[in-house]
Parts: structure tokens; C-alpha cells; sequence
């Protein structure tokens, strides 16, 4: 068998000369023809080497050749039945796997490290959204969320919230563990089964959220959610995440203010504070714990995703369009997956946690208003809301 090589020698124009290595029980050979022999160097005392860019050449020398240097890039040469019984092919051969070894595992490394930089630049990066969106004063934030309210509700019927809903806002926000929010709840008169929260504490209900929930406790889980979003800061925290680094790592080291004017420029369009899969997620389970921190069953909030999935062929529009506490990430299935493994793990201990409301009276009571709310009378250019 023939390998395509290279010689080495003072004799040879520019000193190189192309052709093939011959290999035979005795010795090596280096042809530039079929019967043009350059030079024989035997088996007996031939030294092997890897070298080249990544030792991917392999060079044969011998002590009674000294001017003369062979090399092939056929790594196959290695595996000749002839040059392999002798000591220097083992070296060669250990030397490669070797430096093929390393290889891999360089290039694994390597990916490794792009990945897990990757990794941390995405943590990384949140991590420092939290930092500097705790770096906005509470009462900065609180006054955004009033300036959304006013122009998310201007076109909006505000309704009397049924008394028996204190039983369950009161018992939420005493359980809130960030005192520096201070909640307020909005009941208006919307079809949607909908409710969202502003930055600073502020939650609107809508009528249809009260009107298609089947207790109490499912009215608990989405307020718990909602509220959750307040206190992890999720709409500051969304927001810095898009506005750059700069901005991120000014507001860290306690100059927040070009932070705060991007945040001031921040319009009525509620879907510039949409919550991002994750978000949404963490929402889940901060609202889980709260639940349980107020004594409310949290399977309330699995049973309102159950509720809604028995009514999403009717009102499949309406939940991917309008329903900031479902949106379209993660799917409801999956949350009801993760909200399950909790209760698996929590349930025995959670069950006796049930509110003692009559919820149908609270239906009905919902109902007398939003019929009063469409009485010609009460068209009067005014949508009784209160001052914000």
C-alpha cells in the first residue's frame, strides 16, 4: 500500500519533493516514481513524531539518514501491518489518541464554556434587572401605576366591590411580606375573565373574572397571582430588561436617574408591562406561597386554570387576547402541571384552608351592578369611577 508523502533533502530543488512512502518488512521507502527510489530507511531503529499545525503530520527520521526527513498527513500510515511491530509506530500511535483525546475535549470545553456563558449572561443579566429594579423608589413606581390607571379605565364603568370580597383582598395583603406596597382593588364592569395589576399595588378586577369564577378560592388564586407580579416587580424588571445595561448598572450604583425617565415616558399601553414566560411562572408560585401565608386553599388557583379549560372553546378569544393572567405563556396546561406537583407535595396539609364566603351572593351582587351600570339613566358621560 501507497501514502502520499513528502522528502526533505539538501538534493532536491528548494529542498522538498513530493510522492509516496512504500513500507515492507524491512524497511520504508520514499518513491517519487514507480521505479525512482529516493531513499530506504529501515524499520530497525526508525523514530516516528507527530508534528505540523496540530500534530496532524507524521515524521520519520533515521540515525543513518540524518540529512533525510519523511512526512505523510496519512494518519492511516500508522496502522501498517509492517510498521506497527515496531516501538516508534506505539509511541506515535499512543502520542495521537493522546493529542485526538484532547482535542475532544478541548472542543467540549469549549462548548461548555460558550454555553455556561451564556447561562450566566442570561442570569446574569436578570439578576442585575432585580438589583436595579429595586433601585426605583417604591412611591416612583407607585405613581406610574396611577398614571396607567387613569388611562387603562378612562373608558371603564367602575362597580362597587361586593363587601365579601374584603375577606379575601384583606387576608392577602396582610400576608404580603414587602410593606412598602400599599393595594388597592378596582371592580369594573368588562366581560373578559380578566384581572391585572399596576405597578405600585393598584389591581383591577373585571366583572367577568367574578362572574365565571366557581369560588371564592379560585378568586384568591388570580388576586394572589396579580399581586404576586407587585411585589416580584415585574413590571419594573421587564422594563429594565430592555433598556440596556448602561441604564441597569447606573441605577446599581445609585444613579437611577435615566432609568426613571425611560420609565416616565411610559405610555397607556398596558402591553408594554406583559409579563414574560418566566415572570408568569414565578408569579404562580409566589401567589401559591402567599395563599398559603394568608390561610387561603391555594388549590383555588388550579381549579380556576381547570375552570377555564372546560369554558376555552367558548371563550378561546378572550383568553389569548385579553387575559393578562393567563397571556399566551406558558400554556394553561403546563401551569396546571407545576401547580399540581405542589399540591401532591402540600395538599394534606393545605385542605382545611377554605373561605367561609357565601360566593353566590357575591355573583348576585355582581350582577345587580353591572345591570344597573347598562340603566340609559347611568349613561351620562360619567363612568363613576373613583379619583385615582
Amino acid at each position: 500500500m501507497n501514502y502520499q508523502a513528502h522528502a526533505l533533502h539538501s538534493s532536491f530543488e528548494r529542498g522538498r519533493k513530493s510522492g509516496f512512502i512504500v513500507i515492507d518488512t524491512e524497511a520504508l521507502t520514499f518513491r517519487t516514481g514507480e521505479t525512482e527510489t529516493s531513499v530506504t530507511l529501515p524499520l530497525q531503529g526508525l523514530e516516528i513524531s507527530l508534528g505540523g499545525a496540530g500534530n496532524r503530520l507524521i515524521y520519520f527520521r533515521h540515525p543513518d539518514h540524518p540529512d533525510w526527513t519523511l512526512y505523510s498527513d496519512d494518519q492511516k500510515i500508522l496502522e501498517n501491518p509492517f510498521l506497527v511491530k515496531t516501538a516508534a509506530c506505539a509511541e506515535a500511535t499512543k502520542a495521537l489518541k493522546k493529542k485526538r483525546l484532547f482535542s475532544i475535549t478541548s472542543v467540549v470545553a469549549f462548548l461548555f464554556c460558550i454555553a455556561m456563558c451564556a447561562i450566566g449572561a442570561y442570569f446574569g443579566l436578570h439578576l442585575i434587572a432585580r438589583v436595579a429594579a429595586n433601585s426605583v423608589p417604591p412611591q416612583y413606581e407607585a405613581k406610574i401605576g396611577k398614571k396607567l390607571f387613569a388611562l387603562v379605565t378612562a373608558d371603564k364603568h367602575f362597580l362597587e366591590l361586593p363587601k365579601e370580597l374584603t375577606a379575601i383582598t384583606d387576608p392577602l395583603t396582610q400576608a404580603v411580606t414587602d410593606k412598602d406596597f400599599s393595594f388597592d382593588f378596582y371592580l369594573i364592569e368588562d366581560s373578559s375573565i380578566n384581572a391585572f395589576a399596576l405597578p405600585g399595588g393598584r389591581v383591577v378586577i373585571h366583572s367577568g373574572l367574578l362572574l365565571n369564577a366557581t369560588s371564592a378560592e379560585e378568586v384568591a388564586g388570580v388576586l394572589a397571582h396579580e399581586i404576586s407580579h407587585v411585589t416580584q416587580r415585574h413590571h419594573i424588571r421587564g422594563l429594565v430588561n430592555r433598556t440596556g445595561t448602561v441604564l441597569l448598572v447606573q441605577a446599581i450604583f445609585g444613579d437611577a436617574s435615566a432609568l426613571l425617565a425611560t420609565l416616565s415616558e411610559l405610555g397607556g399601553d398596558l402591553s408594554s408591562l406583559k409579563n414574560s414566560r418566566a415572570f408568569e411562572l414565578e408569579a404562580d408560585h409566589s401567589g401559591w406561597e402567599l395563599l398559603k401565608r394568608a390561610k387561603i386553599n391555594p388549590h383555588g388557583m388550579i381549579s380556576f386554570f381547570q375552570t377555564l379549560k372546560k369554558e376555552q372553546n367558548v371563550l378561546q378569544k378572550t383568553i389569548e387576547e385579553n387575559l393578562s393572567f393567563l397571556s399566551t405563556h406558558p400554556e394553561t396546561e403546563e401551569r396546571i402541571q407545576v401547580l399540581n406537583a405542589l399540591w401532591q407535595k402540600e395538599g394534606k396539609t393545605l385542605q382545611g384552608h377554605t373561605l367561609q364566603i357565601d360566593y353566590k351572593q357575591v355573583k348576585q351582587e355582581v350582577e345587580a351592578a353591572v345591570r344597573k351600570a347598562h340603566r340609559p339613566e347611568q349613561d351620562s358621560g360619567s363612568n363613576g369611577g373613583p379619583n385615582p
